[in-house]
């Protein structure tokens, strides 16, 4: 998988799904024309997108800096995210492996164009490297367990909740 790739699948599980292209008409934002498809056509059309509904979350966590004092105890934040508390720490993990990623792979994009236009005896050649090879083990190794772990949040339920106190 590219860089490029990655990013489009990353991009792609912000919570918009392409739903069908249109005629452009006159106001319609060009930002939305397919160039692709105007490539391949020579017509521009509009790519339409519809917002997915089954996913919805709202976690709220106080992140102040009062949650970062620990005094005898662990943080108060790890007590606001425990380990074992199911969807929310699952969602907001891969929230913030989301925002991660998203980080490397644009500045891998970066990278990239950069290390084209400089040689390999340039002095930050090895950075720009540096960050391509990260842009890639991250849309390699944690992209594919992103997808996986949305699956598995979009088809939890409160299931369990409707068993008897005895069940236990």
């Amino acid at each position: 998988m590219t860089v490029a790739e990655a990013m489009r699948s990353l991009l792609a599980e912000t919570g918009v799904e392409f739903a069908e292209h249109r005629q452009y008409e006159p106001g319609d934002e060009i930002r939305h024309i397919d160039w692709r498809a105007f490539g391949k056509t020579d017509k521009y059309f509009v790519k339409e997108y519809e917002e997915e509904t089954n996913l919805k979350a709202h976690l709220l966590v106080d992140a102040s800096g009062s949650m970062a004092y620990k005094g005898k105890h662990p943080a108060k934040f790890q007590y606001a995210v425990p380990k074992n508390s199911g969807p929310g720490r699952t969602l907001l993990m891969a929230l913030g492996d989301l925002v991660i990623g998203w980080l490397l792979l644009t500045h891998a994009d970066i990278a990239l164009r950069r290390l084209d236009e400089i040689g390999d005896a340039h002095p930050d050649h090895d950075f720009y490297a540096g960050k391509l090879s990260a842009g890639r083990f991250f849309a390699a190794t944690v992209l594919p367990r992103l997808a996986v772990e949305r699956a598995i949040a979009e088809e939890t339920t409160l299931d369990l909740m409707d068993l008897p106190e005895g069940a236990f």
